[in-house]
């Protein structure tokens, strides 16, 4: 039967296929943790190889650390407007109202 207007009937767009995928990689989840950890702490291990097993592990545990960007400079940025092209003001611009829209 054809779908109906404004029907949806595969919102995802995922096929059987990926569901089936996504659910053996879960079942197997703890497994695969349990052996990542044993690489990280075996010390015959090459050690990049444990690193990149301590990292996954940091990784899910934990999450990905974020990127700081720290900076000891306290003056405030000015700007110049009037030596700004017409291209760098449009960007500006955009900048400006998205950061607007977001908040």
């Amino acid at each position: 039967m054809p779908a109906r207007k404004g029907e949806v009937r595969n919102p995802t767009g995922h096929t059987g296929r990926y569901g089936e995928v996504v659910r053996l990689c879960q079942n197997a989840g703890p497994e695969i943790a349990k052996r990542l950890i044993q690489i990280a702490l075996d010390p015959n291990e090459d050690s990049r190889v444990s690193v990149v097993a301590a990292q996954e592990v940091f990784n899910r545990a934990f999450g990905k650390p974020k990127a700081e960007v720290k900076t000891t400079d306290t003056q405030p940025v000015t700007l110049d407007a009037s030596k700004l092209t017409d291209r760098e003001l449009e960007i500006l611009h955009k900048l400006a109202t998205t950061k607007q829209a977001d908040e």
